[in-house]
């Protein structure tokens, strides 16, 4: 992976655990849903999403490579791995904020932006694409 689109920090909070007093594995999945909305938030308009189009996750894998127990502060970075006509694959890794060798999770995630009213894909928003060309080209 070449410089990461977005990176994120989070603390685990004490409710994020289970009875084994580790993070419940579909938390990891909040956690790098907040990474993708805090990125599409930081793009420099708000037209990747309206009242009509919006993205949706329709594909996501996540590899649990280390349990994570509190407390601790996380580091969510987003990678571009395609760009597609309605589709983004994202890849993401998710390590401690302060050891960055502790890998505690990777995978993907591919969204595809569709219209509400006809439940069909529609073009990647224009602000989502330059966003990731920007960052292919570092």
């Amino acid at each position: 992976m070449t410089t990461p689109l977005h990176r994120t920090e989070l603390d685990v909070r004490w409710g994020d655990l289970d009875a084994f007093d580790h993070v419940n594995n579909a938390t990891y999945l909040d956690y790098i849903q907040e990474a993708r909305l805090r990125w599409l938030v930081s793009l420099p308009e708000a037209s990747w999403r309206d009242d009509d189009i919006h993205p949706v996750v329709v594909n996501t894998t996540c590899n649990y490579r280390t349990a994570i127990v509190w407390p601790a502060r996380l580091a969510i970075e987003l990678f571009i791995l395609k760009v597609g006509e309605s589709s983004l694959t994202m890849a993401h890794r998710m390590v401690d904020a302060g050891r960055p060798e502790v890998l505690y999770s990777d995978g993907h995630v591919v969204m595809v932006w569709i219209s509400r009213a006809s439940g069909r894909a529609v073009p990647l928003p224009e602000v989502v694409r330059a966003a990731c060309q920007a960052t292919a080209a570092t």
